[in-house]
């Protein structure tokens, strides 16, 4: 990607932004590395470990990678013989473990974040290693007793053989014969040998090695002839010391080697991890997201290719003012106009910024939802770089990169220009600006380019493929807003700035009776329409608010009748049930008395019984057991329902489920059955058990007849008795149990659901005594237990 327009974009001191949260130097160095990529693929997939790493740090929030260095210098040293020192024995333990640690963290969610594992999983298990190498060795790389048993052993003896010839110095020195010799009663070292300080001039008097001489020369440093063997004794206590521990560290170092692969493999691995969690904890702090990467298919259309929302330069921090916008839908050229220091040259840098720290992988300062193709160019001529040295005036600077972008710009490019053309005659300037828009019009690049030339927004707002924009100005503050409104440009208000910043009145007021009238009423137009549109712009945000509560409403009242709906029939269900549990007692009242009728032996006895009867029948019309059926939905309604058809007496039917033709004798209203003299055998059906196929041929007016809603021609295995009442039951359960009958079926299920039980007890209580019935028992778990009775026949 061009060099010159991510440093004109800013791009290495956004990059510093993200690598200040990385955890040690070689990730911190590979994110300030980090080029846009131009494969959609690597930056989805970088783009994708940034949002996993963002997922790791809301499931583990004290998540971090922790101190690690680059050892492979270091390994690659033990893998070719050299001895380590104890700090870099250190040093390298310290990152096997946290590398090892990093890895285990990360394997405890790695279902969640699975490319995050793909990187840690790489990652060596080496903390054994890095407990042995560092066996017997402090922190800060001193070399411990414990390193080895026979370290412990050499200097547990140094200590004794130092203790015995110091103490066989001072014995000397607090002797008879070395009281007038010594100028000092002191033990001490020079070249590592341990002496005792002898006035100059007797220093012929004591046998001895002199080792050194004081600063005045009236002291001379001796080792007397007396400790010479105990000083050499320990002098070779301590170079079997110093061998020990050479013989420690070259093992230790050679086990190191050992892991030399291991060891390049595992700190690319710790480093691209640290890389993507430094990206999620910028995200976390600058509020940033991972962006859409564009569909390719949708950028060879005419839609949408940016989408930005909510957008903030990276390195403005909270107090950017966000900015939304899509670009691409209908035109490739965005004319950005607007006041003077009104934001114009931030918007051009934030949107090449943030496409570039997308093509690295780096999330964005944005709102969900931003989208942003991969460009193979990010070009952008921003700025003022004039050079007195290199005869480069400030038009030159400009017209060098227009033409490196001209050159090198395609349909896949974005191009970002900051006033094309400024710096030069104004007629020229505004021609060659238009001439440049028109070119990169041409080629299909995505363009937007700031400007103060009237010509040129006439231009855009002419030309298709182009369209205007500008960064509002409030009239009453005399300040920019830094908003962007799409669809029409906007004002310069030089003067006005001018005037802010602190240009005298009297100046401005010249200037502005020195404009053309004409330029001057363009102005207030374009005010005016400015106006106008923040206008329409507090009414749209209003309204949307607005349609916010309503909706809230529309949700709440919704949710109020769902509750009054289940109320309602919660409501009517429990007074079906009670009816049903009254109905029932009734029925049960119907056949006893029909059973006392049967066993009547005189007229005493026939009429009690036919008045319990009628006393039971005028119950069960009373008003009090009338109550209206359940509303049932289209779910619930039985497939299979036609035209209703009425059966009387004389017509053909046949028995459903066979291929059996009866003729009907006769029909009863109250059970809504019909008797059929099927050859030789009348039998009693339900009118739901059977078909008419043809009518009676000689058919009367006042005879008896019964309506019948024709069903299909399958007898289900199934009956479902649920929001029937109760003197419903017994006649449908007689007629399915006629119909399954004869359909063959060997058993059937009989649904009345678990309420109150009242219509389980009814369709049990009558099982009991039907004559096709011959068990029957409770469903089982997956049969819908005991709301269901299932019966055999």
């Amino acid at each position: 990607m061009d060099e010159k327009s991510l440093e004109l974009l800013e791009f290495q001191a956004a990059k510093n932004r993200v690598a200040r949260y990385a955890s040690f130097d070689l990730s911190r160095r590979a994110i300030l590395d980090l080029k846009p990529l131009t494969n959609r693929k690597r930056v989805q997939e970088r783009l994708h470990e940034s949002a996993e790493a963002r997922r790791l740090l809301s499931l583990s929030p004290g998540f971090s990678i922790g101190l690690i260095d680059d050892i492979r210098p270091a390994v690659a040293l033990a893998a070719q013989g050299h001895v380590l020192q104890p700090e870099d024995l250190v040093t390298i333990a310290r990152s096997l473990e946290t590398g090892a640690d990093a890895r285990r963290h990360v394997e405890e969610v790695q279902d969640q974040v699975p490319l995050i594992w793909t990187i840690a999983e790489a990652l060596s298990d080496l903390r054994s290693l890095a407990r042995d190498i560092t066996k017997g060795i402090g922190p800060a790389g001193e070399i411990l007793d414990s390193a080895s048993p026979r370290l412990g052993q050499i200097r547990r003896r140094i200590i004794e053989a130092r203790a015995d010839l110091v103490s066989r110095l001072e014995t000397l020195m607090l002797s008879t014969e070395g009281q007038g010799l010594i100028s000092d009663h002191v033990v001490t070292q020079r070249e590592g040998r341990y002496v005792i300080p002898v006035k100059a001039e007797h220093r012929r008097t004591l046998q001895g090695i002199v080792h050194d001489v004081s600063n005045s020369g009236a002291t001379v440093f001796m080792e007397p002839w007396s400790t010479v063997e105990y000083g050499n004794a320990l002098r070779e206590l301590e170079l079997e010391e110093r061998d020990e521990i050479q013989r420690i560290l070259a093992e230790r170092s050679e086990a190191i080697g050992r892991h030399r692969v291991q060891v390049e493999r595992d700190v690319p691995a710790i480093t691209d991890l640290d890389i993507a969690v430094a990206k999620a904890r910028y995200a976390a702090e600058a509020h940033a997201v991972e962006p859409v990467l564009l569909d390719e298919r949708s950028r060879k259309g005419q839609g949408t290719l940016i989408d930005l929302r909510k957008a903030r330069h990276p390195l403005l921090g909270p107090e950017a003012v966000p900015l939304s916008m899509k670009l691409g839908d209908g035109f490739r050229v965005l004319v950005v106009t607007g006041p003077n220091t009104g934001g114009k040259t931030v918007l051009l840098k934030t949107v090449g910024l943030l496409a570039a720290m997308t093509q690295a992988g780096l999330p964005i300062p944005a709102a969900e939802g931003t989208v942003l193709p991969v460009f193979d160019q990010v070009f952008a001529d921003i700025g003022d770089e004039q050079s007195i040295e290199q005869t480069l005036s400030t038009f030159s600077w400009h017209i060098g990169n227009i033409v490196r972008v001209v050159s090198n710009a395609t349909d896949r490019s974005l191009v970002l220009l900051d006033e094309p053309g400024s710096a030069t005659d104004p007629a020229e300037g505004s021609a060659l600006a238009r001439a440049l828009l028109h070119h990169f019009l041409d080629v299909g690049s995505l363009t937007l380019a700031a400007t103060h030339y009237t010509d040129v927004k006439v231009y855009a707002h002419a030309t298709p493929g182009l369209q205007n924009a500008s960064l509002e100005f409030d009239p009453e503050t005399r300040r920019p807003t830094y908003r962007l409104q799409m669809g029409f440009p906007g004002v310069s208000n030089a003067l006005a700035t001018a005037e802010r910043l602190g240009l005298p009145q009297h100046l401005v007021e010249s200037a502005r009776e020195m404009m053309p009238k004409a330029e001057r009423d363009l102005t207030d137009l374009l005010n005016d329409l400015e106006a106008e549109q923040r206008v329409i712009g507090d009414l749209k945000s209003s309204l949307t608010d607005e349609i916010a509560v309503v909706e809230n409403l529309r949700t709440t009242l919704d949710a109020e009748l769902a509750r009054l709906q289940t109320e309602d029939r919660e409501a009517a269900r429990e007074s079906r049930d009670s009816v049903a549990r009254e109905a029932a007692a009734l029925h049960r009242q119907i056949r006893e008395v029909a059973s006392e009728l049967k066993r009547a032996r005189n007229k005493e006895q026939l009429e009690r019984a036919r008045t319990t009867l009628g006393v039971v029948q005028e119950k069960l019309r009373s008003e009090a057991l009338q109550v209206p059926p359940p509303t049932t939905t289209e779910e619930e309604k039985q497939p299979g329902l036609t035209a209703d058809e009425e059966i009387r007496p004389g017509d053909i039917v046949r028995v459903r489920g066979t291929s059996t033709d009866a003729r009907v004798v006769s029909v009863s209203q109250k059970t809504f059955q019909i008797e059929v003299q099927c050859g030789s055998v009348r039998l009693w059906l339900g009118v739901d058990s059977v078909d008419k196929i043809a009518d009676t041929m000689h058919r009367s007016e006042d005879s008896v007849s019964v309506k019948v809603r024709k069903l299909d021609r399958t007898v289900p295995q199934e009956l479902d008795l649920r929001g029937k009442r109760a003197e419903e039951i017994e006649p449908a359960l007689d007629s399915y149990f006629n119909a399954a009958t004869m359909a063959r079926l060997p058993s059937v299920r009989i649904i009345h659901g678990f309420g109150t039980g009242t219509v389980r007890d009814i369709v049990r209580q009558y099982l009991r005594s039907h004559r096709l019935v011959s068990s029957f028992r409770p469903g089982e778990k997956g049969e819908g237990g005991d709301g269901v009775t299932v019966a055999e026949l």
